[in-house]
């Protein structure tokens, strides 16, 4: 929609400001239930306690010690499974008492395994498919070819913004 329709690149980010700047009850579920420690606990809507910790699934205490591990071995990472080949998973699963069998995060594990070496040209391979998907998207010799650019960019974008979050 962005691309055809480019007033939503201005329009889009000034109907938010505008809800989160007047509607006081957006402003507060932004920030509800977030708490630095788990000592210090909301109680969200429902009643129960919530932390960012618990907020991110462990999110927050991973990524120091995943990245920490990557400059370990920073170009040809530690393998398939490296948390656990390294012994990541189980000391912070002795730690702080939760398994972490991956990093939640798809970039921290694809250099994690993989290094630099191999970790950057496979970003590189994803973003000239997003960048193909794109030109298809405005080829108009055939009809079809839109269709299959837009169908590639969908998957693949979504794809490497959830991997932000998730594992690959």
């Amino acid at each position: 929609g962005a691309l055809r329709w480019r007033s939503i690149l201005i329009y889009g980010p000034l109907l938010f400001l505008v809800v989160v700047s007047f509607v006081p009850a957006v402003q507060e579920r932004f920030l509800q239930g977030i708490s630095e420690s788990d000592t210090d606990k909301h109680e969200n809507v429902t009643g129960g306690d919530v932390n960012l910790n618990s907020m991110t699934s462990g999110r927050v205490i991973i990524w120091p010690e995943v990245t920490d591990a990557i400059f370990e071995s920073p170009f040809v990472g530690h393998g398939r499974r490296a948390m656990q080949r390294i012994g990541l998973s189980k000391e912070l699963g002795e730690v702080y008492d939760k398994p972490f069998a991956h990093p939640h995060n798809a970039y921290l594990q694809l250099f994690l395994d993989n290094g630099f070496i191999i970790g950057i040209p496979i970003l590189l391979l994803f973003f000239s498919i997003v960048k193909t998907s794109l030109s298809l998207m405005r080829d108009q010799r055939c009809k079809e070819f839109p269709l299959v650019g837009s169908m590639c960019f969908a998957f693949v974008f979504s794809f490497l913004v959830g991997g932000m979050a998730q594992q690959s």
